[in-house]
């Protein structure tokens, strides 16, 4: 399982055993989202803003924009083990994934958004 805070609300994501993430509003003390992607246990999650990003024993990391409806915006898949460790870049547009079969990738995601 894994447990983050987001940077900027007082937002509090948990990944379980199932490979269910939920997202919880501490402030109102409920669930805003739940994200059921995942075919294993979420083992690392990583927020940067409003992205969201998971990682799983399934091998996939999930990218997830939590003002989306959609259940993700991106999957990234070439991990060979378990995804175990899960850091954005400083500016917010490559997430770095470490598994266990001691791999360490970085990813180039492009922004699912628009500017308004």
């Amino acid at each position: 399982t894994s447990v983050s805070w987001s940077e900027f609300e007082p937002w509090l994501a948990v990944g379980n055993g199932t490979g269910t993430i939920e997202v919880f509003d501490v402030t109102k003390n409920t669930c805003i989202k739940k994200y059921a992607m995942h075919s294993n246990r979420v083992g690392s999650i990583a927020w940067k803003g409003q992205m969201l990003a998971s990682g799983s024993r399934d091998r996939s990391i999930q990218i997830h924009d939590i003002r989306s409806s959609s259940e993700y915006q991106s999957r990234l898949s070439s991990h060979s083990q378990e995804v175990c460790g899960l850091k954005w870049s400083p500016d917010g547009t490559q997430p770095a994934s470490g598994a266990n079969a001691t791999a360490l990738l970085t990813w180039a995601v492009r922004p699912c958004w628009s500017a308004l």
